[in-house]
Parts: structure tokens; C-alpha cells; sequence
């Protein structure tokens, strides 16, 4: 995440128990996504991208293929050590 621009300074982690909701949220200057954990009782289910409410694909726009290298080349440098 961090070749996006989602490094972990910019992760939130916010839990309402009341309504058993444990959402992970990443913010940029130009855009902002969360991803909100399943209930207790569907955390064991398999998750099919046909299922309602799963994510198929999430596209960026860059500016060029290289960039996009680029910034994939970093991704694993950082994840490497």
C-alpha cells in the first residue's frame, strides 16, 4: 500500500462495539477507503467475489506503465527488509 500513498501513518483502526464493527481505514490527500472486518458469525465464511458485498476489483489510474513498476518495485523492496 505504501507505492499508493497508504503508508501506515496514514492507517486508522476504529472499533464500535455496539454495533460489533471493527473498520481499518487508510486516508490520502486525494482519496480515503475503509475496509470494515465481518460480524463474528460470518468471519469463518469463504468470501466469493460473486458473493453481494465483495470487492471484484479496485482500479488507479497512474500516469504510465513505468510508474507502476515503479512503484511495485518499491512495495517489494520495503516488504523484503
Amino acid at each position: 500500500m505504501q507505492s499508493l500513498g497508504y503508508g501506515l501513518s496514514r492507517r486508522s483502526e476504529t472499533i464500535l462495539e455496539e454495533h460489533e464493527k471493527d473498520v481499518i481505514s487508510y486516508e490520502h490527500p486525494r482519496i480515503g477507503f475503509a475496509v470494515t472486518l465481518p460480524l463474528s458469525v460470518f468471519a469463518n465464511e469463504i468470501m466469493n467475489r460473486r458473493k453481494p458485498g465483495a470487492l471484484n476489483y479496485l482500479a488507479f489510474r497512474a500516469a504510465s506503465g513505468a510508474t507502476i513498476v515503479r512503484g511495485l518495485r518499491c512495495e517489494s523492496s520495503m516488504l523484503d527488509g
